[in-house]
């Protein structure tokens, strides 16, 4: 196979180029033969840290570096890899390295363009253009940069953990429906997490002693056997989670046709190869994916959409509810307390209230996130997110606040009919 190094079409540029013009460039540099083999290595080379017998502050210098890529823009690449049919042939050497440094300037020339609408924003208001009244922040595409670069919302082993106790009340659902329980997709999830640092370790050694086959694409492979070993789970088992998190074999992801767009391959980011082996190139992918995807699966079923629903609402206020109580002692912390005036009437409710010597906290949980509306740049979805999400919780919170500093209604557990004695609380 040839080697000449790849180039696309690029065209000399006057003009920074829009968002829609270098997202399309990275999409056909994707869809080029044994582009796998390139994005494997990126995966690679941005997530995992090499050292020598102790982990040294220089060892982790890279991870912090501006050049490095996160996981959006890797999730990126791979939405648009797996949008064609994927040639897994070696392409060479030198054809990798040059799909390496295009992807690493497309990827720079697309932050550069989703930042300039809040650049060109403040350049304005600095050089006295733009009045400080028309406040652009208001504005989604002012954001958009800082949504798609934002960190990571948790940490792998976040994502796994709560997943377990998450999905444990839908547990009949999964079984019936999916073949696996939860506790069985955590495990799989966990054994794919504990096979890939010995494969890449053993592929470094491969790639040392063949010296013509350089490539980083075998250290992110697994079969249904080894996931089956190392899980304790039957064959069976295995193969139903692995395809609920995989692509089917007609998927090509076809919506994903620009930067705003939902990617299927972050609901499911296993890669199924025509051989039987699945790859997974992000442990963290796969992990969020546990955590969130079972629920989309079951609002699909219109008669259990509500269960789900509700049991979505039920794990939000039980794990504060938890968390708190580890630090304040379980008989400080009361669940669902409706607020009665002396009519007999609710004027609120806290889902969770934290009672310490002078001290309240009231909490109100919402299972609420940004849509993906909000996330293209819809101004009033953006808003409305954040009304749903933010404000009306903070809204709740004050007035039910300011109901126990006055005094002047009864606080009763919904569930005994219990009334619960604030104290003389100084501070909420």
């Amino acid at each position: 196979m040839s080697e000449t190094p790849y180039t696309g079409n690029p065209t000399e540029q006057t003009q920074p180029r829009d968002e829609q013009a270098v997202f399309n460039e990275l999409a056909d540099l994707c869809s080029a033969p044994g582009y796998i083999h390139a994005l494997a290595y990126l995966y690679q080379s941005n997530n995992w840290i090499t050292y020598k017998d102790a982990v040294t502050a220089e060892d982790m210098l890279p991870n912090y570096s501006q050049e490095r890529l996160i996981r959006t823009q890797l999730s990126t690449l791979f939405g648009l890899l797996v949008r064609h049919e994927i040639d897994f042939a070696y392409p060479g050497a030198h054809l990798i390295q040059s799909y390496i440094d295009r992807s690493n300037t497309l990827l720079l020339e697309l932050h550069h363009s989703l930042a300039r609408p809040m650049r060109e924003e403040m350049l304005a208001m600095a050089q006295g253009q733009a009045s400080l009244a028309a406040n652009p922040s208001a504005r989604s595409a002012f954001f958009r940069e800082g949504i798609f670069y934002g960190a990571e919302s948790a940490y792998v082993f976040q994502y796994h953990d709560l997943a377990r106790i998450k999905y444990l009340a839908d547990a009949p659902w999964l079984l019936k429906t999916m073949g696996f329980s939860i506790e069985q997709a955590c495990d799989v999830v966990k054994a794919i997490f504990d096979i890939q640092p010995d494969r890449i370790l053993s592929n470094a050694r491969d790639i040392r002693n063949k010296r013509e086959l350089w490539s980083a694409l075998p250290a992110f492979h697994f079969t249904v056997t080894e996931i089956a070993e190392l899980s304790r789970l039957s064959t069976k088992t295995v193969e139903a989670v692995l395809a609920a998190f995989s692509m089917d074999a007609d998927e090509r992801n076809e919506s994903f046709t620009s930067l705003k767009d939902f990617k299927v391959a972050n609901a499911k980011p296993l890669l199924s190869a025509p051989d039987g082996r699945f790859f997974c190139f992000h442990p963290a992918s796969i992990a969020e994916a546990l955590y969130e995807s079972p629920f989309y699966w079951m609002l699909k079923d219109k008669p259990y959409s509500g269960t789900a629903m509700k049991h979505r609402g039920d794990f939000t206020e039980e794990y504060c509810h938890s968390r708190l109580a580890k630090v304040f002692g379980d008989a400080r912390v009361h669940s669902n307390i409706d607020l009665i005036d002396r009519h007999g009437n609710s004027s609120g409710e806290v889902d969770v209230l934290v009672l310490f010597a002078d001290r309240a906290i009231v909490l109100q949980a919402k299972s609420k996130r940004l849509t993906l509306e909000a996330r293209k740049g819809n101004d009033l979805q953006l808003k409305e997110d954040f009304k749903l999400a933010v404000q009306d919780a903070y809204d709740q919170g004050v007035t039910c606040s300011q109901l126990i500093l006055a005094r002047s209604h009864t606080l009763m557990d919904r569930a005994t009919r219990q009334t619960v004695a604030p104290g003389h609380p100084k501070e909420i």
